[in-house]
């Protein structure tokens, strides 16, 4: 367990009645010697395409900076495609 000050924000914006776009960004930063800190970015675009089926797709951005070393960078690129019948 350590000690760290952590936070984020999300922000929701609904595009269309079927379709929502959803920024976020947070960071987390160890106060413990020699900590590092965290940072994440992203954008979250989620579209029902029909009663059963939603479409996802997201970019997120990821870093981290130890108090000793290089810093560490990461992206990543998500889609989902869920499948929701109210009999399950």
């Amino acid at each position: 367990y350590g000690r760290s000050d952590t936070y984020r924000w999300t922000n929701r914006y609904a595009v269309t009645a079927e379709t929502d776009l959803e920024l976020s960004t947070g960071r987390i930063k160890s106060l413990e010697v020699g900590g590092s800190t965290g940072r994440t970015a992203a954008i979250l675009l989620r579209s029902a395409l029909s009663e059963f089926w939603t479409l996802s797709m997201a970019y997120e951005v990821r870093s981290t900076t130890p108090s000793v070393g290089p810093q560490v960078r990461g992206r990543t690129v998500i889609m989902g495609l869920t499948y929701s019948h109210p009999d399950f």
